[in-house]
């Protein structure tokens, strides 16, 4: 009897590796766009549980940050674009206070926050992103995100009107077209 229990168990969540990548793909995509629970994953993308486990396999394992580089390889770095956006933190979502620096998470005005810093390329995709704390200014960033690049253009708004972000691209063969902040 305890063997016909186990075996039915079994049959419920096999523990096969899914058959089509491209549908977890695509949930976590849905995941990322929505900013919904993993639990309210649609029906059609599969059963939620075993998304997430997925997903936190291939985190571990380094693959989207692989998978991201090997895509944003074919950029067309006549322009790159860069700016930064901030993510309040959920409360459920808050690390422990020794782990927040470690984890992009810091108090600014607004509450808990992570600030997302990307470059894009002149398509608009996105070819390298940096995490910090969300009171963290976003032209200290600057460089790193543009380092590996060689662009004919720099674009970004006034955060960046920076004299050694001018100068790096300059020094790069690059022109730097970023709007003057306001003097007093």
């Amino acid at each position: 009897m305890e063997a016909n229990r186990r075996y039915v168990a079994r049959q419920k969540d096999v523990g096969v590796t899914a058959k089509d990548s491209r549908v977890f793909v695509e949930a976590v995509l849905w995941i990322a766009r929505t900013g919904s629970p993993w639990r309210d994953l649609p029906e059609e993308y599969g059963y939620w549980h075993r998304v997430y486990v997925r997903y936190n396999r291939w985190s571990h394992k380094g693959l989207w940050d692989k998978m991201f580089t090997e895509l944003s390889k074919e950029a067309d770095f006549e322009y790159i674009m860069i700016d930064g956006s901030i993510v309040r933190v959920h409360q459920h979502g808050a690390a422990e206070k020794v782990q927040q620096g470690e984890q992009a998470q810091g108090k600014s005005v607004g509450g808990l926050s992570t600030k997302i810093q990307a470059a894009v390329d002149a398509l608009g995709n996105p070819i390298k992103f940096i995490l910090t704390r969300g009171q963290d200014v976003e032209v200290k960033q600057a460089k790193a995100l543009i380092e590996d690049f060689d662009m004919d253009y720099l674009l970004a708004d006034k955060d960046y009107d920076s004299g050694n972000i001018i100068q790096f691209v300059e020094d790069n063969g690059g022109v730097a077209v970023i709007p003057l902040k306001k003097q007093n």
